[in-house]
């Protein structure tokens, strides 16, 4: 290949740091915090890294149901997204990878990225099922 082409490492990398260029928190706030409208209602998790788990334990303020994220990651948000029983606001605390596996197959069943925080590997995010609007 050519030296002009990038490699998948560098385009995620290049993903990474736009994605988080766009990110605006206030400092001292939640990543969850006030310029989102409204709060989540299920918080998924990885419930593997220690970093992820204490990082769970401090937004124990927001006493909405914590669900570690298990298995295949694609199957298991297909199974949580497509059953229509996940709620209508949904946040996560997962490595970035797990992100986009996730929220892409949320996408599907129509809810779409409200907040997003990325510090390192890890991604703090937030969902929102679309509203859907009459038209007579």
């Amino acid at each position: 290949m050519s030296g002009d082409w990038i490699n998948r490492r560098e385009f995620v990398e290049g993903l990474v740091a736009v994605s988080g260029a766009f990110v605006l928190t206030a400092k001292g706030q939640s990543a969850f915090g006030a310029a989102a409208s409204r709060p989540p209602q299920l918080l998924l998790f990885d419930s593997a890294s220690a970093q992820v788990c204490r990082y769970v334990e401090s937004e124990a303020q927001y006493s909405c149901v914590t669900q570690p994220v298990t298995g295949d990651r694609v199957r298991f948000a297909n199974e949580l997204f497509a059953s229509g029983q996940a709620p209508d606001v949904v946040a996560g605390v997962t490595h970035y990878a797990d992100y986009i596996l996730l929220t892409g197959c949320a996408a599907e069943q129509g809810y779409r990225v409200r907040d997003l925080k990325v510090e390192g590997s890890l991604a703090t995010w937030k969902i929102e099922r679309a509203r859907r609007t009459i038209s007579s």
